[in-house]
Formats: structure tokens, sequence, C-alpha cells
């Protein structure tokens, strides 16, 4: 399976329980390019909703702080407990 890092879906669920369910959240991937470009990528959706005022700029920087990106895969046994959810997002391949 090929993962795209230009489409980092793990943003998009993110900015969700970030800024409204205003859950924190761990993004882990074995991948740094990957979990950088969806790290970079929910800086940008936040910020574009502080440009087009949608969201101050202080709920923008709060729902960032809840979001921690870790590069690994989330297996080890002390990473994950505690965790109420585990949310694994997988993109088709594209041929």
């Amino acid at each position: 399976m090929s993962h795209d890092p230009s489409r980092p879906a793990a943003a998009e669920n993110s900015y969700v329980a970030a800024l409204h369910a205003k859950v924190p959240l761990t993004i882990y991937d074995p991948s740094p390019k990957v979990l950088s470009s969806a790290l970079t990528k929910l800086d940008s959706l936040l910020g574009k909703d502080v440009a087009k005022n949608r969201i101050s700029q202080a709920d923008s920087e709060a729902a960032r702080e809840r979001v921690k990106g870790v590069n690994g895969d989330g297996t080890s046994g002390e990473v994950i407990k505690g965790v109420d959810l585990v949310i694994e997002v997988r993109l088709p391949a594209i041929a």
C-alpha cells in the first residue's frame, strides 16, 4: 500500500478532534516525512480558519496544543496505556 504524504488524512481528523471536540490526541506515523506533513497540514488548516475569521487565534493555538506528533506506529505498550480510543487512518492504494 502506498501512502501519499501530500494527502495527510490524519490532519483532517486531528483538526476536528482538537478544535471541535477539544480532546488531546497524538498522531503516530512510522514515517517522519508523513508525520511532518500531517502536522504542517494541520497548522495550515488552523491558519486558514484564523485568516478567514472562522476561529480566533487563541482557539487555533489551543487546538494545536492538544495535538502531539510521535514518530512510530503507536504499538508500544506504554505509549497506548490509558488511551480511550484509537483511530487508524489508512488511505487506499491508488493505481
